[in-house]
């Protein structure tokens, strides 16, 4: 009974801390676009360009503009 109880905690630990890290991870990436986002601004301000071109998902590999970061919600849910 004592081994049922412990596993039964361990798992509700686990959920805990799974939830915390889901939470984490939504403010990092938060905090990222905020960051971005202030860096497009200052590159419209000053360059006169337009923001369309700019993509928070996007990042130059190699030379080549690519997609080098997921949104958490397609990587959690992919489409169907």
């Amino acid at each position: 009974m004592a081994a049922a109880s412990s596993a039964s905690d361990w798992q509700k630990k686990a959920k805990d801390l799974e939830a915390e890290l889901g939470v984490a991870d939504e403010q990092v990436f938060a905090q990222y676009e905020a960051g971005f986002q202030s860096a497009v601004d200052l590159a419209v301000f000053y360059y006169n360009c337009s923001p369309d071109r700019f993509d928070v998902h996007m990042g130059v590999v190699d030379g080549k503009v690519e997609r080098v970061f997921d949104r958490l919600d397609e990587v959690n849910d992919p489409p169907a």
